[in-house]
């Protein structure tokens, strides 16, 4: 069953046990992400006060979304249909394409909507219906009960979630064959599989992928192009998870949502399934969401307001009263819409005295030339922009703009913006006790099914008056561009699937006043973030590891991601069966401490690691 092959699962990767992890059910799938984005239609954009909005009151909406706890990584805001602020938090960017998560659960919803427009299914059709060769099962599992209303809704109670994918080869027989908590329609269980469930019926029922049905029906009428969506054993996407799409993408389909289905005059999903999706069908737990579910659409506070939403802050927050639409992609630790990024999206746009006009604003240069320079000092990484530039309002350089500079570092620079502390580190090639760490976060690991061995080896180097950092993973050497004042990306490869890294790095001391390179790897594409601490100890170095979000956060989840209800009366495995035990070993997993020592010192940075 699938339940105990999943806690099987956990009890391999705790244990450290990567030969036992079932490695055949994995392919590499992900691209690499397109160097020049195919965008047609781009959204038009206005000044803030054009559209009523004032710039003053955006820039302090982007400041605290900019604390530490919120993790943005994009954010993009348009108002009567043009962008009236974007910015990404440094290495993130707009021209970035960035993993969804759940957040793509609306847009399954949308094709749906759209089938079932063009006679493909009805909302009442049971699984028993459509999957008759899979119901071969005993009547005990009841599958010939679950209706597609019943997958829209999460009230399937189904125990087969994106856990039991990673052991199973044929997701609908799992499914099919899977146990239930609850009869279906008596309750409500997120869960992942429900809208694979509805890919898995739209490809069925039409004859074409999700992907391809979208990009006929949606995409291609919108503009919106070179996406890249995950796909199970069986070729079906993956519905739930699994969508790269960029955030302006995120917008038009939140304009989409907005103009009730129609897009320049052509209406591409039926104005009658919107009303329905987009309103409470079903109640939901207060910690994940104090306003309800609709037809895969989260509810908000503010009256008539929803969204499309995915776990670590990817939101699309749709405002139809104030003609508003807020993208945020991020890599926070929240699961579900209840969470600090909604709390402040409500604070400044979900109450009655939030001072948006319903006509344009006096114009207001100062103010928008202040919220531009803010937006482009944003930094995902916290360390301060080299230089500020501050608007005075009053004093000796009243309405003028002052420039202050940090300080210039007490020490050289080796190499264009290399600190010359760097020069201990060079060229020597350090061997790694054996561990399971690695520049790639394990939540990322995890998602693709595609593991690295652990790090055996690292150095640093100087190319092109660039710092690298090169690691020996198994077979694979990663090289990595390391940028101090300002980040540098590369490109990372394991087992066929290619990542996309911003770094920066910064010089600190530990608690005994000695040298600290913090390096900062943000795989800009996904929610997942690296950090390695490189601990100067005399011959040695100590190499601390730690990821963005931490996996403690997301184990928290367990109770949601897998149904411990049924799990636990199955209990195979005793102490998995125990969220605190799984949740502090995965935790120790992903924070280990390396001990490296030197083995090689090198003459030039050529040479094989």
């Amino acid at each position: 069953m699938s339940p105990i092959k999943s806690l099987e699962f956990i009890t391999n990767f705790i244990q450290g046990k990567r030969e036992k992890i079932p490695q055949k059910l994995y392919e590499p799938q992900k691209p690499k992400m397109p160097e020049i984005r195919n965008n047609p239609q781009p959204l038009e954009r206005s000044l803030p006060e054009t559209e009523g909005v004032p710039s003053g009151w955006l820039e302090k909406f982007f400041k605290d979304m900019s604390e530490p706890e919120i993790a943005s990584h994009c954010i993009m805001i348009a108002r009567h249909g043009k962008v009236i602020a974007s910015a990404g938090f440094k290495p993130y960017r707009e021209d970035i394409w960035h993993i969804s998560h759940s957040l793509c659960k609306s847009i399954t919803s949308l094709a749906a909507g759209i089938a079932i427009h063009e006679g493909y299914f009805s909302i009442e059709d049971s699984l028993h219906d459509i999957f008759q060769e899979e119901n071969r099962w005993p009547d005990a599992f009841k599958k010939k009960d679950i209706t597609v209303r019943e997958l829209l809704t999460m009230s399937t109670g189904v125990t087969f979630n994106e856990l039991g994918t990673v052991t199973e080869e044929d997701w609908i027989q799992g499914f099919m064959n899977s146990f239930e908590v609850f009869d279906p329609g008596k309750g409500f269980a997120y869960n992942s599989a429900n809208t694979y469930m509805l890919s898995a019926i739209i490809q069925e029922q039409t004859g074409m992928k999700l992907l391809d049905y979208l990009n006929e029906k949606l995409f291609h009428p919108m503009g919106i192009y070179d996406l890249y969506w995950e796909e199970s054993p069986q070729g079906v996407n993956k519905g739930g998870w699994g969508l790269n799409l960029w955030i302006e993408d995120m917008v038009k389909l939140g304009i989409l949502c907005l103009n009730e289905g129609c897009w320049k005059g052509q209406q591409l999903v039926p104005r009658e399934w919107l009303e329905e999706a987009e309103r409470k069908q079903i109640d939901t737990p207060e910690e994940m969401n104090r306003y309800g579910y609709g037809y895969q659409f989260w509810m908000c506070k503010r009256p008539g307001s929803y969204q499309f939403n995915g776990m670590f802050g990817q939101n699309v927050v749709i405002l139809p009263d104030l003609d508003m639409v807020i993208a945020t992609t991020g890599g926070s630790r929240t699961m579900f819409p209840e969470s600090r990024t909604m709390d402040i999206i409500m604070e400044y746009f979900g109450g009655d005295d939030c001072p948006i006009s319903n006509y344009p604003l006096p114009p207001d240069e100062n103010a928008h030339k202040q919220l531009k320079h803010f937006l482009e000092q944003l930094s995902f990484m916290n360390f301060g922009p080299r230089e500020q530039r501050i608007f005075q309002k009053k004093g000796r350089f009243k309405g003028r703009w002052v420039v202050m500079r940090n300080r210039i570092p007490d020490y050289k620079r080796i190499d264009g913006d290399i600190p010359g502390r760097m020069e201990s580190l060079l060229n020597k090639s350090y061997e790694m006790e054996e561990n399971t760490a690695s520049v790639i976060p394990l939540m990322l690991q995890m998602m693709h099914n595609n593991y690295s061995t652990g790090m055996k080896a690292f150095r640093f180097v100087i190319r092109e008056s660039m710092l690298w950092l090169e690691t020996r993973e198994g077979t694979c050497v990663h090289r990595i561009r390391i940028g101090f004042d300002e980040p540098l990306y590369s490109e990372i490869e394991l087992n066929g699937e290619y990542y996309k890294v911003g770094s920066r790095a910064v010089f600190r001391e530990d608690e005994d006043g000695r040298d600290l390179l913090y390096v900062m790897l943000s795989y800009v594409e996904t929610t997942s973030a690296e950090i390695i601490k490189f601990c100067f100890r005399e011959e040695k170095l100590l190499v601390k590891f730690e990821e963005r979000p931490e996996i403690e956060d997301v184990i928290s989840g367990l109770d949601v991601l897998i149904p411990v209800r049924g799990l636990r009366a199955l209990a195979p495995v005793k102490r998995v069966s125990d969220l605190k035990f799984a949740r502090r070993e995965m935790g120790r997993i992903t924070r280990q401490k390396v001990w490296a020592e030197v083995k090689l010192q090198v003459n030039s940075g050529e040479e094989q690691l």
